[in-house]
């Protein structure tokens, strides 16, 4: 494999990303101060770390029968915002620099590959943003205390929590990354294929069956902790199993991208 198309793309992430990172971690930042001034006002205590990484990944309750609920506006931007920053470069890349680049090497697969590195250190790099952005606040007000019970009761609008132990903390900050991470790697592959609208539309059908559509084989309830084993009671979801289709869809679309780059019109 061709290191220096590696090296190439590995650059590129901070070089295309940093102004959206900068972006998301203020709009994260004033969202938790926002959210930590109404919780001090109602409850009269401050939100610490693990409050407010529970706030930023809640998502939605379970849509009963017969019930009307507003989708979640904040998760579904954070979720959004994730696809922008992943959305465009790889295509943008392939009618600029990186056309020459390819040209140069001959070795598309190692450019394809180049870009699921670059995919998959854009989506960790977010997910790092979030979570210094919740840092940052929590040295200011509450510190990297543990849920608290109160504060877990007003943000997860008193759904009870099942376990408020090391499997929450654990898989809030494992199993959103990897669906993510699925999620995003085959944006980029369709994008691929059929231009960057198409991803998009890829991850906006993902957000909207997670949110309608109860189910384990729905990867968008993965990202929404409230619908998750560790927060609700009776959850049909499977963390193993989470992990087990984040992988293949990985797998899949990076075979399906390889196949395609190396069939596909670099000119056109």
């Amino acid at each position: 494999m061709n290191m220096k198309i590696i090296q190439y793309d590995i650059r590129a992430v901070w070089n295309e990303n940093k102004v959206k990172y900068m972006v998301f971690a203020g709009f994260i930042i004033i969202a938790c101060i926002c959210c930590n001034h109404s919780c001090k006002k109602l409850l009269s205590v401050d939100m610490g770390f693990w409050d407010y990484i529970l706030w930023n990944l809640r998502g939605m309750k379970v849509i009963r029968k017969n019930e009307y609920i507003v989708p979640n506006a904040y998760w579904v931007f954070i979720q959004l915002y994730l696809a922008v920053v992943v959305g465009v470069y790889p295509v943008k890349d392939l009618h600029m620099a990186g056309q020459q680049i390819l040209l140069k090497s001959g070795n598309r697969k190692a450019w394809w590959f180049g870009k699921v590195i670059w995919n998959i250190l854009s989506v960790l790099g977010f997910y790092l943003v979030l979570y210094l952005s919740v840092t940052a606040v929590s040295i200011v007000t509450g510190g990297f205390k543990a849920a608290q019970p109160e504060v877990a009761a007003f943000l997860l609008e008193n759904q009870k929590i099942e376990n408020a132990g090391t499997e929450l903390y654990m898989y809030a900050m494992a199993v959103p990354v990897i669906v993510s991470l699925a999620i995003s790697v085959t944006q980029m592959m369709i994008a691929m294929i059929f231009q960057p609208p198409m991803g998009y539309i890829w991850v906006c059908a993902v957000i909207a069956t997670g949110i309608f559509i109860y189910s384990p084989y729905s990867l968008g309830n993965y990202l929404m902790l409230m619908r998750t084993p560790v927060l609700l009671h009776g959850s049909i979801l499977n963390t193993l199993w989470a992990v087990v289709l984040g992988s293949l869809l990985i797998l899949v679309s990076v075979v399906i991208g390889s196949i395609t780059i190396e069939k596909k019109d670099i000119y056109s």
